[in-house]
């Protein structure tokens, strides 16, 4: 049986795909859901000796979001490593790129609407290096500083949000405005009351990208427009399937192309033979 882990891994990264210029090493997504529940499936789909309840322990972190029903679940992934590079989108060059391997996430319902909470992290909550981050966030009040902009949505605790309740929901925070899905758009509209930083993907992104990686294929983007900061952009989001038939298109349209220059070249040729041996029999 295949280990689900190296889907959840594969969905995890293709959101960081999707993220592109708004990518993160340091934070959380908030992912709504429909009836179907596909993330929510998938991620408890995970081989049991490799997750642990923190609820169950009271090792409850992470909670600005769970309501009653929510259980606080983590994935360890130290088999299957997810590994981020992120560029800035400032005037000043910047990269930056991190492990993880670990996952927090549990399920919440806000006004009749189900989300995913998820964190990758980069050690599982019972390590000694996961403690030590802990102390020294928590209790030091030391922050990573990083050229890389965090999306936590416990920034509120560092008094350090970027995000203001003045952001409209009409204009999604540091995210495209619009994305394109099989030549549909959709508006990134959130569907959640925001209380930090963290990365907002709707319901149809996170749909479209269980439902190819399942398929065995990879996630690419395409974005257009400058107003990154204020999340104007427009990305259209796509399957290596997709490509792989653009691609057999372009090769074939280039083979045909070759064909027909080397037949209209060999006829070229012939009809020139025809003129001289013609000339030579008047001669």
């Amino acid at each position: 049986m295949t280990d689900k882990r190296e889907t959840i891994q594969q969905y995890v990264k293709s959101l960081f795909t999707y993220l592109d210029v708004f990518c993160f090493v340091s934070g959380a997504f908030v992912i709504e859901e429909n009836k179907d529940r596909k993330l929510y499936n998938l991620l408890s789909s995970a081989p049991d000796k490799y997750t642990l309840n923190l609820s169950k322990y009271k090792l409850i972190t992470h909670d600005q979001y769970m309501t009653a029903s929510s259980i606080l679940m983590e994935i360890h992934m130290e088999d299957y490593p997810i590994v981020v590079t992120c560029k800035n989108n400032d005037d000043t060059p910047c990269e930056k790129t991190n492990t993880f391997l670990n996952i927090k996430w549990y399920s919440f319902e806000q006004s009749g609407r189900t989300f995913i909470y998820l964190k990758p992290e980069t050690f599982p909550s019972t390590s000694i290096s996961h403690l030590n981050e802990a102390i020294s966030r928590y209790f030091l009040k030391k922050q990573n500083v990083s050229c890389i902009q965090p999306r936590r949505e416990d920034c509120i605790k560092d008094k350090a949000c970027k995000y203001t309740t003045s952001n409209s929901n009409d204009r999604p925070y540091r995210m495209f405005k619009t994305t394109i899905i099989d030549n549909k758009e959709y508006d990134n509209v959130e569907s959640y009351f925001r209380q930090g930083d963290e990365a907002f993907i709707i319901e149809p992104v996170s749909t479209f990208i269980i439902n190819e990686i399942t398929k065995g294929e990879t996630i690419s983007v395409e974005t257009q427009g400058n107003d990154k900061t204020q999340g104007n952009e427009i990305v259209k989001i796509y399957s290596s399937f997709e490509l792989s038939i653009g691609g057999k298109q372009r090769t074939r349209r280039r083979k045909l192309y070759k064909k027909h220059k080397k037949s209209a070249s060999k006829k070229s040729r012939q009809r020139s033979q025809k003129t001289l041996k013609k000339k030579g029999r008047k001669h």
